[in-house]
């Protein structure tokens, strides 16, 4: 067994405590957004992907706090208590619904066409993953998002009351997966991106659709979340006919991302 100190906060500066979760996060968020803008300015895009992430970011951060608040109503004081972000309390498949909202609002406010819409969202999708990767590690060291027990050896005992007993390390779980999927997606990116460079039409439908990386790793992250949800621990008010809420959204993403990837290679299919 692991046996760890859950860490709410790293420390503090002036008497304002800097917790791990909060910092964790902020620490994803800004790493990602570095190597996606030195990823877009390869290709000249750096104020367009900087404006999505504007509308990303906010709708996502907003989504996902309402999410949180809608699945733990008890867990506010006050008023001023659904404002402390820093604290903890987002869902993360509420963030990615207000990602790929906020996504859409700046397509329609600058009006964007969808083919330079769609490449924004492919070289942003392997980052994204990256920020979400990383602020699993803030997880892990603050206690929250831990798992069912278990007897693994891998297993970890959270001490202050977090947890009784070893549980599954889920949190951990998640960031592998996450950055797996990271490595999927920048190797089938680079591919895409080299066959745009040289104009060559490959004979999967996959690499000629924009949009195409964007819906994988919606579907890829749908189904760790499912999967990994199954060894998560949750309260018994968040299962309805044996499955979370959690697993019903991101399997409802995972659906509609499918759908939408068919029917652009269909469309594809059609202009050959």
């Amino acid at each position: 067994m692991i046996y760890l100190t859950a860490q709410t906060e790293l420390f503090k500066v002036a008497g304002f405590s800097i917790q791990t979760w909060g910092t964790l996060v902020a620490l994803g968020i800004i790493i990602a957004i570095l190597l996606m803008l030195k990823e877009a300015r390869k290709k000249n895009i750096e104020d367009k992907v900087l404006n999505a992430l504007v509308f990303m970011m906010v709708s996502g951060i907003i989504l996902g706090r309402l999410a949180y608040i809608f699945m733990n109503p008890g867990s506010f004081p006050s008023f001023l208590s659904y404002f402390s972000l820093w604290q903890g309390g987002i869902i993360s498949w509420g963030v990615l619904i207000g990602v790929i909202i906020g996504a859409f609002l700046f397509k329609f406010a600058t009006k964007t066409k969808s083919s330079e819409f769609f490449g924004l969202l492919d070289l942003m999708a392997p980052y994204l993953v990256l920020a979400i990767a990383i602020g699993r590690i803030g997880c892990l060291l603050r206690g929250c998002c831990y798992g069912l027990p278990t007897s693994l050896p891998w297993g970890i005992v959270y001490s202050g009351g977090f947890s009784e007993g070893a549980v599954h390390p889920t949190q951990l779980y998640h960031s592998i997966l996450d950055f797996i999927i990271i490595f999927v997606l920048l190797n089938l990116g680079r591919k895409k991106a080299t066959l745009e460079k040289y104009q060559i039409k490959s004979k999967y439908r996959f690499f000629n659709i924009q949009g195409s990386i964007f819906l994988l790793f919606l579907m890829l992250y749908s189904l760790e979340r499912f999967i990994v949800d199954f060894l998560r621990y949750h309260p018994a008010s968040e299962y309805i006919a044996g499955v979370t809420i959690t697993q019903l959204t991101f399997t409802a993403i995972f659906i509609v991302a499918t759908i939408l990837l068919n029917i652009k290679q269909k469309k594809n299919k059609k202009l050959d």
